[in-house]
């Protein structure tokens, strides 16, 4: 694919799936901004976004919050990023960075 210099495409994604967090982390700024009552991302919200990513040829999609894994639809979602990267890129680097409370260890 040729890239006009001029041309502007995105790095990556990052997607806000909540603004809540069920840990307080010394370090985290977000824990200051939570916001009672708000709702985590409409599915179908965080699916056009993840297509959006795909189409303008975004290599990284980043989930992120408040804390996102808490999230009822986080593996759907991440399964869906990762299978349209796949197609797309043809590789994938995987990881998972969050505090490990967040995730029960």
């Amino acid at each position: 694919m040729d890239v006009s210099p001029f041309e502007c495409r995105p790095r990556e994604l990052d997607i806000a799936l909540t603004g809540r967090c069920n840990l307080s982390c010394a370090f985290c700024y977000q824990g200051r901004l939570q916001r009672e009552g708000q709702r985590p991302a409409p599915e179908e919200q965080v699916l056009g976004l993840i297509d959006w990513a795909e189409d303008n040829d975004a290599p990284v999609v980043r989930f992120t919050g408040g804390e996102p894994t808490p999230h009822p639809s986080i593996g759907f979602f991440g399964n869906y990023a990762r299978a349209g990267l796949e197609q797309r890129h043809g590789k994938l680097v995987d990881y998972l960075s969050t505090a490990p409370s967040a995730l029960g260890a």
